[in-house]
């Protein structure tokens, strides 16, 4: 079952492309591994990570043809802006509902290792959840006047095949050892034990998210809770006004700091990335 900081919406691109790849496949039955271009664009002394679209833990291989990013193709291209010696700071291009909860925390913590060698700051368009930690972790965040930010939460996706099984008349049964084994299957309604269960792991997931978001902006979790939590979006300048994002402005205005950023900055050489 698959913990998940973003919307339906973006869980939902994720099955799409899914699908869209396994018809690829199926009718390219030659087709071999595919290492999806670099995530990291070198311009002026600044190197711009791309984050865009549903996250997945991972590479996306493949489903980056289909609008996925994976969180070990955004590692990738922030390791090869450390290692790129005409990279000066680092800007993250954010435009993302969010995506896999699991991953993100340990991206996450690479980004803040990469700010203390190299300057990082964030530009965004859309950046909800899971791409909403990865920001916080980036330090100043710029919001585009029309941006989304926020969507702090966590969700888990049941889908009860049971109806449609009994319609195409077919039976599954399940034989448990355990009155916990697999309550939440596709096959069986739900039942109140199995969405108790569910809703205390989406719980304790978002608690995960809300604590360290709180940690990256330097407020507590219960400031997060009550300002920006919640699941709630917020646009441009009401984003800056309830502290998830620093400025509202454009890419031009995120260039200028990362070039503020690089005065004076001295890296922290103990750091491994």
């Amino acid at each position: 079952m698959k913990v998940w900081y973003g919307n339906e919406k973006s869980y939902d691109a994720v099955l799409d492309a899914q699908v869209q790849l396994k018809a690829l496949l199926k009718a390219n039955p030659g087709l071999e591994a595919f290492d999806p271009p670099s995530l990291l664009e070198v311009e002026d002394g600044m190197g711009f990570v791309n984050i865009a679209g549903s996250l997945i833990e991972g590479s996306a291989g493949w489903l980056s043809m289909f609008g996925v990013t994976g969180y070990d193709d955004i590692a990738e291209a922030l390791l090869e802006g450390v290692g790129d010696k005409s990279v000066k700071s680092i800007v993250l291009k954010v435009k993302s509902p969010g995506g896999d909860a699991k991953g993100v925390r340990q991206l996450g913590d690479l980004i803040k290792n990469v700010g203390m060698v190299k300057p990082v700051n964030v530009h965004a368009d859309t950046i909800g959840s899971a791409a909403y930690w990865l920001g916080s972790a980036g330090g100043h965040i710029t919001l585009d006047e029309m941006g989304l930010a926020g969507s702090i939460g966590a969700l888990i996706v049941h889908t009860d095949m049971s109806a449609a099984l009994e319609k195409e008349g077919v039976k599954k049964t399940i034989i448990r050892a355990g009155v916990n084994k697999a309550l939440a299957n596709p096959i069986e309604p739900l039942t109140d034990e199995a969405r108790a269960g569910l809703q205390e792991i989406v719980d304790t997931s978002r608690d995960l998210f809300v604590n360290a978001v709180a940690e990256n902006r330097g407020v507590t979790a219960a400031t997060v809770e009550s300002s920006f939590g919640q699941g709630k979006e917020f646009m441009g300048h009401k984003a800056v006004a309830v502290g998830l994002v620093d400025k509202v402005g454009t890419l031009e205005d995120a260039i200028a700091h990362s070039k503020a950023l690089q005065k004076g900055f001295k890296a922290t050489k103990a750091v491994k990335v």
